[in-house]
Order: structure tokens, then sequence, then C-alpha cells
């Protein structure tokens, strides 16, 4: 069930799109074209559920935030997958837990496979937009695989720390649109979590509790943030 911004004046429909999202990079000491090529074969905009569930243990585990959440409110748990790709892991999680959560991507592109999806809302908008499409307070879960993580990582060090106080401010503004007691979680390189931790928690202050775990789904080092929001 595409969206592309309900209710909002003075803007267009965007096409789904026809043509790949990710194209090789010119040739650079960092990032070869032959590297391309291989990582070509990793899915960037496509993650199953199963990933996610393994990847967010504290969310999905035994003990699962949804069903708990649920059972609290009596409500669907409003959930937001920031940074969907195709939609795949928002259907699949919408297809588990059924009437129990309502279901939203957002992508800054729109996908052919998001006509096909109907038991979710996929939003293409901005990072800015997405501030504005969600109300504050609105949102019990969101989380984000490969995708808040690029706020944070930068490759040039000298302008690494420049780059955490800019994605903790934006995660601040996201933040607003949590619920209490509700939770933002996001994944992000190691060498970095503690200090987006420290930056978050100025920011935050006694509003939230912030948790760094190992990310086990993965393959490098990462680490997986929770940010729990006070009751």
């Amino acid at each position: 069930m595409p969206v592309f911004g309900k209710g909002r004046k003075r803007r267009e429909r965007t096409e789904f799109l026809e043509t790949e999202v990710y194209r090789a990079p010119a040739e650079s000491k960092h990032f070869s074209r032959r590297l391309y090529r291989a990582r070509e074969k990793w899915n960037f905009e496509e993650t199953s559920y199963k990933t996610i569930e393994k990847k967010f243990f504290r969310i999905f585990g035994k003990t699962s935030f949804i069903e708990t959440r649920f059972e609290q409110a009596k409500r669907p748990v409003v959930t937001v997958d920031w940074g969907c790709g195709n939609g795949r892991a928002i259907s699949e999680l919408a297809k588990k837990f059924g009437k129990k959560i309502a279901a939203y991507g957002f992508s800054k592109d729109s996908f052919k496979e998001w006509s096909g999806i109907d038991n979710a809302k996929l939003v293409q908008a901005t990072q800015e937009d997405i501030l504005r499409y969600l109300k504050d307070n609105s949102v019990d879960l969101l989380f984000s695989n490969w995708g808040l993580r690029h706020f944070f990582w930068e490759r040039n060090a000298l302008l690494q720390k420049e780059k955490i106080v800019q994605g903790a401010f934006y995660v601040k503004r996201l933040f607003q649109k949590i619920r209490p007691e509700g939770m933002i979680a996001f994944d992000i390189p190691n060498r970095i979590a503690w200090q987006a931790k420290k930056e978050l928690e100025k920011l935050l202050r006694r509003k939230a509790k912030i948790i760094v775990d190992k990310d086990s789904a993965a393959r490098e080092g990462r680490s997986i943030l929770y940010i729990v929001k006070a009751a």
C-alpha cells in the first residue's frame, strides 16, 4: 500500500523506480569497481524478517516487544521500518503479527515491489519529510537496518566526531515521534557505537535508556543501539 505524501500539499506522486538505485561509483582507492561487482551479489534493498529478528533480538527475541506492547496497550503497535528498501522485512513482519501491528515502511526511493504489498503503508519521502509525516508521540517501535547508521559513520576520521553529533541530533528529532516506553533500534559500526551512545545521552538526558549490544547477525564489527523512551 504505497503512500506518497498523503495530505501534504505541493508534493507530486513519484513513479516506481524502473532502474537500479545503486550504480557502481568511479574507481577510487576506497571503493573499486571490482569490489562493487562483488558487493552487487548482496541485495542492499532487500532484508528478510528472519534477518531482522536475529539482528534485533531485544525486540523480536523470546520476549517480543510487539507482543508485550500489544497486551499492554490493547491496540495495534505502530511499527516503522526506517529505510525499508523494497519492503520485504516490514511486509513479513506485518504478516507475522497481523492485527497486532500497524506497519509502516519509509524509503527515499520507491520500488516496483511496493505495488504488491497491501499489509503495510510504504512512504516515499526525504529524511526531513518523514519527520513531518510522523506525528509526535505516535510511534511505538522504529527500527533501521543499514539506514540510520549512515548518519553517524564517516570515512574521513577527521570529520567523524562532527558526523556523530549530526547523527545524534537527527535521532533526537526522531525520538520526539516515539511514544513513552517506545523504542528506536538501529545498527552502527562498533568503533563509533559508544561515542554515539555518549552523544545521545547528552541530548536526551534522562528521557531515555540507551543500550549497546553486539549485532549477532553481522559478518563484520557492528553493534545495535537501542533507545527506550522513559514512561
